[in-house]
C-alpha cells in the first residue's frame, strides 16, 4: 500500500466509510476502481483526484503529497490551482504511466507463460494421439503416465517462474 492510498483511506475513515463499496457509492467509481485506489493498486487520474477533493472537501496538496492539513480551509472550489498543485498533478500522471507500464510488462510475461503452457498441452495431445495409434504394453497405463508427466512439466515451469 502506498502513501497516497493511505491518505485516501484516512479520508474515507474520517467520513465513516469503511468499505470499498461505500467509497464507490459515494464517489461514483466502480467497486473495482475504488478498491484499487484504496489498495494502492491504481493511481487516480486528475479528474478522479479532483472529484475526491471536491466531494470530501480535502486539501489537494495534502491528498497528493501529505503536506498541510487534510481538510480544505476554504470552500472556494473555483480558485485557480497553484503551480505546486499543477506540478503534483503532473507527477501523479507520470506515476500512473509507470504503474501502467509495469502492469503491461506483467501481462506480457503472463502471456508468454500461457503460450509455453499451450505448447506443452499441444505436445501432450500429440503424444496421446501417437500412443492411441499403437498398442500399449499390457501392463502399462498410458493415461496415468502421460498425465503424470504433463503435471510434472507444469509444476517445473511454475517453480521456475517463482
Amino acid at each position: 500500500m502506498n502513501e497516497f492510498s493511505k491518505r485516501v483511506i484516512q479520508v474515507a475513515n474520517y467520513y465513516g466509510i469503511n468499505k470499498p463499496s461505500e467509497f464507490a457509492r459515494k464517489t461514483g467509481f466502480s467497486h473495482q476502481v475504488a478498491s484499487n485506489y484504496l489498495k494502492g493498486e491504481r493511481v487516480p487520474n486528475a479528474d478522479a483526484l479532483s472529484l475526491i477533493k471536491r466531494l470530501f472537501d480535502i486539501n489537494g496538496t495534502w491528498l497528493l503529497t501529505g503536506e498541510g492539513e487534510m481538510l480544505e480551509t476554504s470552500n472556494d472550489f473555483n480558485k485557480p490551482t497553484t503551480s505546486t498543485d499543477s506540478t503534483v498533478f503532473l507527477e501523479m500522471l507520470k506515476m500512473k504511466d509507470t504503474v501502467i507500464k509495469e502492469k503491461d510488462d506483467k501481462i506480457q510475461d503472463l502471456n508468454r507463460y500461457i503460450g509455453r503452457l499451450e505448447g506443452k498441452i499441444t505436445y501432450q495431445q500429440e503424444e496421446i494421439n501417437n500412443l492411441s495409434k499403437r498398442p500399449a504394453p499390457k501392463d502399462y497405463d498410458t493415461t496415468y503416465h502421460i498425465n503424470k508427466n504433463m503435471v510434472s512439466d507444469v509444476h517445473e515451469e511454475y517453480a521456475l517462474k517463482k
